[in-house]
């Protein structure tokens, strides 16, 4: 047993010596010329008249916080008067024009409106019966393998659009196109821009328009393969695809009509499994250039320092192009916030609390220490956001041309460093299993002899 023991401390001694230094090489190093300035709140607006919009402003702006994102689309209504498609501007604002009132609060004081927006999903059945693009359009909903057409959580039961419906996706982009045409925000974060989460008791996205569409390029019928499977992933590889051409489709378009637009993405922290468990392809849509401004939602206590690395990381190294979001919702303490926003403005990201009321009924807004929010600046011009990626030639289609879904290990979003790591360890078990059956039959072997 001792060969046994042998080999497995070199195997280990390998594994340290071919492992460490490829995450080393893909380790985050600050870089302090590249500093994000933003410092966000999001804030769902309740206000019907424009004297309640100029005081929260300026409360805001009393505070430090120089970027408002204001939900502008959720719940299957806007914020702004319009008419469209199943949509309208939610009658609880009595026709007062919210979204203007914030732009010109904003923009009198120096800071920037970013026009938060809520992507596939479109109602809750405990909001006003799901709301009226849940009620025109059922024939949308994205549906799980038991045909629900709803994702049960504990706000009740939540609506998405199917993003594998082209007609989806061009209603949702036409809706946003209205917006920025119409007004004069600095920029859009799409949010919900996923699939609901996957799970082993759910998944999504198993209607027959979708098979069907997918059956036409691919010779089974995903609802019959096994979970984790070779056919599996290439139908979750397919599903990112849907997710990436409404993504693609609104950087190009809504950039066509506003060049200066900064385009944000908020996201799941967690990047591997974003792909895998909600077809969420942060990483691409950063490398490609379709956002200027990568915004994961780390409300993780412990463990915002690494996440705040990990998403610089996915922005292609740029801080400026970064913004953690930061919970004040969660029941958090005062000493703990402050840790995690010091924590990611060491690195030279910005930053974004979520949300609002919470920001101050917490006691957070009053209590952030040092430079968290003493030294904001204000005035800032939109291009300090804006990616350096050179776009390929764009394209706003949202049509989905899914190339090669024949690779599993783009839907599984395994990286070089992580197969090499995994082939080690194989071939570790391997020479250790080895190791021991050639141990045993030479016993074997030795006891026959002595025989």
């Amino acid at each position: 047993m001792n060969r046994l023991v042998k080999i497995f401390l070199s195997i280990i001694l390998i594994l340290g010596m071919v492992v460490t230094p490829l995450y080393e090489a893909n380790a985050f190093y600050a870089d302090e010329a590249q500093e994000n300035p933003m410092r966000a709140v999001w804030l769902r607006p309740k206000e019907i008249t424009k004297e309640q919009v100029e005081a929260h402003v300026q409360k805001l702006a009393d505070t430090g916080i120089n970027t408002i994102f204001l939900e502008t689309v959720f719940n299957g209504f806007t914020i702004f008067p319009v008419e469209y498609d199943a949509t309208y501007q939610n009658p609880d604002y009595r026709g007062f024009d919210v979204l203007q009132a914030y732009i010109d609060a904003c923009h009198s004081r120096g800071m920037q409106l970013h026009a938060w927006v809520e992507s596939f999903f479109i109602g809750i059945q405990t909001v006003r019966g799901g709301g009226p693009v849940y009620k025109a359009h059922k024939d949308w909903l994205l549906t799980d393998r038991e045909g629900n057409n709803w994702e049960d959580t504990m706000y009740g039961k939540m609506y998405f659009l199917n993003p594998a419906r082209p007609e989806c996706r061009e209603w949702i982009v036409g809706l946003y196109e209205i917006l920025v045409k119409n007004y004069d925000i600095d920029g859009i974060q799409l949010d919900y821009v996923r699939y609901p989460e996957k799970t082993k008791e759910k998944d999504y996205g198993f209607d027959d328009y979708t098979v069907n569409e997918f059956m036409k390029e691919k010779d089974f019928d995903p609802r019959t393969v096994k979970p984790n499977s070779f056919e599996a992933n290439v139908f979750a590889y397919y599903k990112q695809c849907q997710v990436t051409a409404y993504v693609e489709a609104c950087s190009t378009r809504l950039r066509a009509i506003k060049p200066d637009l900064i385009i944000s993405l908020s996201v799941y922290p967690f990047f591997s499994d974003g792909v895998k468990n909600f077809m969420q392809s942060a990483e691409l849509w950063m490398d490609k250039g379709y956002g200027d401004l990568l915004v994961p939602m780390a409300y993780y206590e412990n463990q915002v320092k690494t996440l705040t690395n990990d998403a610089i990381k996915v922005a292609n190294n740029s801080a400026k192009n970064t913004v953690i979001g930061i919970s004040t919702q969660n029941g958090f303490t005062v000493e703990s916030v402050n840790k995690q926003a010091k924590q990611v403005l060491e690195t030279g990201a910005g930053i974004a609390f979520f949300e609002f009321e919470t920001f101050y009924s917490g006691g957070y807004a009053d209590n952030l220490e040092g430079a968290v929010l003493n030294n904001t600046q204000f005035n800032i011009d939109v291009d300090v956001y804006k990616t350096d990626v050179e776009r390929e030639e764009p394209n706003s289609s949202t049509e989905t041309p899914w190339g090669d879904a024949d690779n599993p290990l783009f839907a599984l979003d395994i990286g070089t460093t992580d197969i090499i790591l995994y082939s080690v360890l194989g071939i570790a078990v391997i020479a250790i299993v080895a190791e021991g059956i050639i141990l045993v039959v030479g016993s074997k072997k030795k006891k026959r002899d002595s025989e």
